[in-house]
């Protein structure tokens, strides 16, 4: 009978183990988006055409999904006009070598598509909505884990031939 149940848990643990992680997991690929798991406080500012800013607060959740293979954060942020939902997703695409970059929300507001890299280095995603010729209106994302509780989400707007920041993100862990 202990031989049973010990069998029983060992099959029940690797069946569990298995469901969990797709397929397609490419451990150095998916692996890093572990360092952004968790629940977060967000304080977060977006600048006009003229720089001036507007911000406030909310708090995020991030998780794993599809078999760990994307990076889901969920959003509830404060605004003038009433919460925003926000969703990211960040997953890699094995065909084209490179991480994506999505995002949405309740605003109606067209979703963002970015492709980009990890750079182990500096702990950093990198997405531009353009490659070698940048013109004006582009848009740079940057996705940093500062530390181990703390990670920033920038976006940058061309303009007179100069990245600016449009907005600028802090997830700090709770």
């Amino acid at each position: 009978m202990k031989k049973f149940i010990f069998i029983f848990l060992i099959t029940a643990i690797v069946t569990a183990t298995a469901i969990e992680r797709s397929p397609y997991y490419s451990s150095p690929h998916h692996k890093v988006f572990e360092q952004f798991l968790g629940e977060w406080d967000v304080i977060y500012a977006n600048r006009n055409d003229k720089g001036i800013p507007s911000g406030g607060r909310g708090v995020a959740i991030s998780d794993l999904e599809l078999g760990k293979t994307v990076l889901r954060i969920s959003s509830k942020l404060d605004y003038d006009l009433g919460e925003i939902q926000l969703y990211t997703v960040i997953g890699y695409d094995k065909n084209l070598s490179k991480y994506y970059f999505v995002s949405y929300d309740n605003s109606g507001a067209t979703p963002s598509l970015f492709w980009g890299e990890y750079k182990s280095g500096s702990r950093m995603f990198e997405f531009k909505n353009y490659e070698k010729y940048p013109s004006e209106g582009d848009i740079r994302l940057e996705v940093k884990l500062e530390r181990d509780d703390k990670f920033i989400i920038k976006s940058y707007i061309r303009s007179n031939g100069n990245d600016v920041v449009s907005t600028d993100m802090a997830y700090i862990k709770k």
